[in-house]
This record gives C-alpha cells, structure tokens and sequence, in this order.
C-alpha cells in the first residue's frame, strides 16, 4: 500500500521497515557491516543472542525517508519531534516512537528501540530481526537504507560496564534482600505482590563500600500497574537510614531520578513498559547519574550530595513485578 507522506498531509503514512539483507556472523565473530533497506518489514539477521547478552548496532552512513518525494531523510533516530507531529500517525508500531526509528526485537518478542553505538542487552534469547518504525501495510513509498555494523563481541555493558560484581541468586529465597514483605521468591524469580505503598527499597545484600562509581541493572517485568501514585525502580548509594539515588517509573508513563526517596531532581523521557520485559539500569559515575531502559538514555542529572557507595535496591510502590535479575557493575 502506498501513501502520501508529505508534511501536513491527512492521508495514510508509512515509516519504512528496515531489515538486514546481510547475514552476520556469529557471536563472538568481528563486527559484521550489512545493509537494512527501506520497502521490507521484519527481517533476520543471523545473530542469536542469549538473554543478557550484549551487542552494539553502528551506523557507518546512508539514511532514509518514509516518503518519497515529500519527507527528508534521516537516520537511525528516526524523525525529530516536530516533523513527527506532522506525519499521519496510524501506522505506528510503537506509539511513543517517531517514525523512522531503528527497531529490533528477539524471536517473536515485543520490538524495542535501537540506540546506535551503545551496548543493548538483549531481554531474551532468540535470534535478532531489525526494522525501521512502520507497519507492514504501509510501506510502499519508502526509499533509502542505512549502512550498520553489528557487533557480538563487546563485552561492555551501556556505560561501559565491564565486571560484575554482584549478581543476585533467588534460587532457595530472598537470600539476604531486606524490605517489605511484599517482596518474594517464586520459583527463583523476584515477585512483589503490590501491597506495599512506600517508596524505600528492597536491599540487597551487597554494600559497594567505598567503590562509589557503578551502575546497578535489572530485568523486570510489569505484571500489574496503573493508578495514581504508582512507581517502581532501581536505588544506589543508599546508606542504611535513606539517602541515596533513585531512576523511577511512574505509572502516568513519567520516568525520572530523585534522591532521598522522595525529592524529585528531574524527570526523564516518557516510558510505559506495560506487560513485557525491559532491563533497567541505573548509573552513578562521580556526581553523574543517569537511568537507561534497554540501553536507552532516559536522563541525566548532575547532583553533589550522595558521594559515596552505599547500598542498592528495588522500588515498588502498589505495582506487581516479577525481577528476572539484578546486578551491580563496575563502570571502567
């Protein structure tokens, strides 16, 4: 189907789906360059991928356009804000991305976003499909394609995280996590029950010490949100009576970092997870803290006053989760 994709139009739009056309190498293989087109939808690329693992998208050169004539291209990124606006919005796969974004998903997993030159963990196992933002109706006026490298073999985590330095093993129960008791173990998954409207974390039991830059991520799944006043997330450099940082998800879709539970620095992208599985990750470099989602930036904020180590945990306020992993990393 073909639609007119000029700026203000009131006809259908199409955001081209890339694909890879070549096939790259296994993991652990050198960087491998391939091709994604614009007129295709989902295509695979012959990577497998382990839930955790890593890998990192390049973009050499080349760009797109969802409409051609009448739109400009671009790249990876997609379109900025204020050109989106003016696009028909009815062939959008992710609601809260503009067209012209690089997507991918695993297996037949929900499709995520695609920040190129950073490392993205992959939330499950399964091969990888990428594509541009568009619905496989809508791509018969597309043209252009990107130039990318793909990239197995990193080792870094987003933030160039390279050692683990504490992993949580739920396998015989909470094994030393302190907190509400709507926290609990289910067949060696993290579950909260939703019972719980308070803000201070569930601990781990591992103290950072005097190890102050690090960055703690997880995998978490919504199970049951919505409501005012919901939230959850990840904490770092917590002392034993408070303090600390926090990068939160509200239940209006807001995301942003506070510190001392409840003082908001700034808020963040938009995000709403609804039911699926995103890694979660929050950073403390310095007086740097920045909250990612699935190797996304969200924010960034500059603070002085929690300095040192501290303690680390989980956030939830009235939602359900179910929390597959968590880990603390050392940022090089």
């Amino acid at each position: 189907m073909t639609h007119d994709k000029a700026l203000g139009t009131v006809a259908q739009i199409a955001v081209v789906a890339a694909s890879f056309l070549a096939v790259a190498g296994p993991a652990g293989a050198a960087p491998t360059g391939v091709t994604v087109r614009s007129e295709t939808g989902w295509q695979p690329t012959g990577i497998r991928v382990d839930t955790g693992q890593t890998f990192r998208v390049g973009h050499r050169s080349g760009d797109w356009t969802v409409g051609s004539p009448g739109l400009p291209r671009v790249g990876p990124a997609g379109y900025t804000p204020e050109v989106d606006r003016q696009i028909y919005q009815g062939c959008k796969i992710l609601t809260d991305q503009p067209y012209g974004r690089l997507l991918a998903r695993i297996g037949d997993g929900p499709p995520f976003v695609v920040p190129t030159d950073t490392a993205l963990t992959a939330p499950a196992a399964g091969d990888v499909a990428f594509r541009i933002h568009d619905d496989d109706r809508c791509l018969g006026d597309n043209a252009g394609a990107l130039d990318l490298t793909v990239d197995t073999t990193t080792a870094a985590d987003p933030g160039g995280t390279a050692t683990v330095l504490y992993a949580a093993d739920w396998s015989s129960g909470l094994g030393g996590w302190v907190g509400h008791p709507s926290w609990k173990v289910l067949r060696g998954v993290l579950v909260n029950d939703g019972t719980s409207g308070s803000l201070k974390p569930l601990l781990a039991p591992y103290d950072t010490e005097q190890l102050a830059d690090y960055a703690i991520e997880a995998k978490i799944r919504v199970v049951r949100g919505g409501g005012c006043c919901r939230v959850f997330g990840l904490a770092a450099r917590r002392g034993t009576g408070g303090g600390g940082y926090a990068g939160v998800v509200r239940w209006d879709g807001a995301t942003l970092i506070s510190e001392n539970d409840d003082n908001i620095l700034e808020y963040g992208e938009p995000f709403a997870p609804e039911s699926e599985w995103h890694t979660y990750r929050l950073e403390v470099d310095g007086n740097v803290v920045t909250f990612l989602v699935d190797g996304a930036k969200l924010k960034t904020v500059t603070d002085n006053r929690h300095l040192t180590g501290g303690l680390t945990g989980l956030i939830s306020a009235e939602y359900q989760l179910e929390v597959a992993t968590y880990r603390v990393l050392r940022l090089n």
